[in-house]
């Protein structure tokens, strides 16, 4: 099951770096194409005239052009084909459920325990720093934008789709398709960008120790793994939880 840490990625293919930079860049413009198309239909259903549209305040618009929690979660899944897509097409393979072992779920529950508890170790540390850090900017802005979410929705965007999004691009392009010839690098690129990218605008330099404890949790499980499969249910049981804390609270 676990490979060398220097071991270069096998099945590597001839541009992989830019091909997995496409997919991303196109199942982005596959998503706004989409969501543009559906709030364009709505608003030309409503009737209502262009001096009308432009009088409309914020909340009027939205509920002319259809956009709810449905709609953006099926922007969501939009995203996610035209990415599987792309990946198809460009020949990146990531999936291999065949050579999945219960070893591997083990070691992938192993590895999330002892993260989860790094995690807990880091949070108070922040708030040994900083008493009024009470969570991450990130959790701060996923709470406001999934208040008046259904929990079916929050549970199928937050713990179904971003997992196998996040994963997909964090670990699986990063580290097998942008540097398959350097899985140090790739590694360490891997935490890095995905704790980067869940610092949301008026976040703390202490936030992203947090992600970066997470991202190098999942970094190790699909480097010593080398398959995707393992880091998507890593990432599912620490969303799940996640949205367990959210619907208690």
């Amino acid at each position: 099951m676990k490979v060398r840490w220097t071991e270069p990625w096998q099945e590597q293919v001839k541009g992989s770096w830019w091909k997995a930079i496409v997919a991303v860049i196109g199942a982005f413009i596959a998503m706004f194409v989409w969501s543009i198309g559906v709030s364009t239909v709505n608003i030309l259903r409503s009737g209502l005239s262009q001096d009308a549209l432009l009088n409309l305040t914020p909340e009027e618009a939205l509920a002319v052009s259809g956009v709810n929690e449905w709609t953006n979660l099926a922007s969501e899944v939009v995203m996610l084909i035209a990415l599987l897509l792309l990946m198809r097409a460009f020949k990146l393979k990531l999936f291999d459920f065949k050579s999945l072992q219960w070893r591997g779920v083990g070691f992938t529950i192993l590895i999330y325990i002892g993260t989860f508890l790094l995690m807990i170790a880091y949070s108070y540390f922040m708030v040994l720093l900083d008493p009024s850090r009470v969570t991450t900017g990130n959790q701060a802005l996923i709470e406001e934008a999934f208040a008046q979410v259904s929990p079916l929705v929050m549970f199928i965007s937050i713990a179904v789709y971003a997992p196998l999004w996040e994963e997909i691009v964090f670990r699986g392009f990063v580290m097998k398709y942008v540097f398959p010839n350097w899985p140090i690098v790739g590694a360490i690129a891997s935490a890095v960008i995905f704790a980067g990218l869940h610092m949301p605008a008026g976040s703390v330099w202490l936030d992203f120790g947090v992600y970066f404890i997470m991202g190098m949790g999942l970094v190790v499980v699909y480097w010593r793994t080398r398959k995707i499969e393992y880091a998507i249910l890593f990432h599912f049981i620490q969303n799940s939880v996640g949205v367990l804390m959210m619907l208690s609270q």
